[in-house]
């Protein structure tokens, strides 16, 4: 396999992370109106719960960000350009614009607070005021650490946007690339990644820790959808015809295994993101011969407008759809058929907005030109985004 053969860009990536930052806008404008809290079971209480089911975008944002990293922790290899290297992109990417979000959020909350006393911090997926959070809590959430930082040191776990526990697993996931980007490059360094995902599988069937012991850590079967995403890029880009179709029957397995296998106490609760995990890996196998196509239909445009600033629509969605789905709810406004046709489309122009207006002026102050690479350059890095539905702690 010829490891500096020219990397044909994915274009339709673009596309499914719009589709995957609209869907979990959609899921986060309804905390007023959840299914089954109000009478009727016609077609709005249909539309109602499945929005509500629109955090599937999740585990589409963790395959997307391992095939982006899987790309860009390639293409230094070609360059023999050092871990570090990647390793302070990484953390330059997402880092400012993420302590950008904490402080307008904090000041918003503040002033919000002092207009409407609990528009923010009722105890639906509340925003709490900045002195309410321990300085550990604000340092978990500063450094991306408050998924597992509780374990080891300080106060409980506290959020400051219920988006946030997915960029802690992200950051995770880059700084274990990193690591072992210091030792290993070209296919040694996928064996590396194939292993560490060998690990973390046999440990979710035999370890007698249970999840609530190891939720946080990236170990606690976060990494496996992940690992799909590496696996993608592997496939299309890396592997010999053996080794794609070793990769497609692995992912089948795996998806198999949701079904079938015995419960892990070790792993999330929530089977189902592993199973639209593994499920959504292998559509991307099936639809990349037809990407070009996909991409260039006109319907596509907008929606790839939206996954290119799906970072800053994704950080600044919260403190955004939690006031004005509350409001509406105040007014009165929250029966389903209210809440999908005008609550919903309100969050979602909303977030829209202010995502662009965050993009323009704050996160693309950190990144270089998002325009289509050449044939010749590996496909662009991404942050995911993980765009959310709040961990089990967050009442979700």
């Amino acid at each position: 396999m010829d490891l500096d053969r020219p990397i044909a860009r994915y274009q339709m990536l673009d596309v499914w992370r719009g589709l995957a930052c609209l869907s979990i806008i959609v899921c986060h404008s309804i905390f007023y109106c959840m299914p089954g809290t109000t009478e009727g079971d016609g077609i709005w209480e249909l539309l109602l719960w499945l929005c509500s089911k629109a955090w599937i975008g999740v585990p589409a944002f963790f395959v997307i960000s391992g095939y982006c990293i899987a790309a860009s922790a390639d293409a230094p290899r070609r360059r023999t350009e050092p871990a570090k290297n990647f390793a302070w992109r990484r953390m330059l990417r997402i880092y400012p614009p993420l302590w950008a979000y904490l402080v307008l959020t904090a000041v918003a909350v503040m002033l919000m607070e002092y207009w409407w006393t609990g528009i923010y911090s009722d105890h639906n997926y509340q925003l709490r005021t900045p002195d309410q959070l321990t300085l550990w809590q604000w340092l978990g959430n500063f450094t991306l650490t408050e998924s597992w930082r509780y374990h080891l040191l300080g106060s409980a776990q506290e959020f400051y946007g219920g988006q946030l526990w997915t960029l802690c697993y992200e950051e995770q996931f880059y700084l274990l690339v990193a690591a072992l980007m210091t030792f290993c490059r070209g296919r040694t360094l996928f064996a590396a990644l194939a292993g560490v995902t060998a690990l973390v599988a046999v440990a979710g069937v035999f370890s007698p820790m249970s999840y609530l012991q190891v939720q946080g850590f990236f170990f606690d079967g976060a990494w496996l959808q992940f690992a799909a995403g590496v696996a993608v890029y592997f496939a299309l880009h890396r592997a010999n015809r053996l080794e794609y179709w070793g990769i497609v029957s692995l992912l089948a397995i795996a998806l198999a295994w949701q079904f079938v296998g015995p419960s892990s106490v070790m792993y999330s609760p929530r089977p189902g993101m592993r199973i639209l995990a593994f499920g959504f890996a292998l559509l991307l196998l099936v639809m990349h011969r037809f990407d070009a196509r996909l991409a260039a239909l006109p319907v596509m445009k907008p929606i790839a407008w939206v996954g290119v600033m799906c970072y800053s629509i994704y950080l600044i969605h919260w403190p955004v759809v939690k006031p004005i789905s509350h409001i509406f709810f105040e007014e009165g406004w929250s029966t389903p058929a209210e809440t999908v046709l005008v609550v919903v489309p309100v969050c979602l122009a909303a977030s829209l907005a202010a995502g662009w207006l965050f993009y323009h002026t704050i996160e693309k102050r950190f990144i270089g030109s998002r325009s289509a690479p050449a044939p010749t350059k590996a496909p662009e890095e991404t942050n995911f985004p993980t765009p959310s539905t709040p961990q089990p702690s967050l009442g979700a």
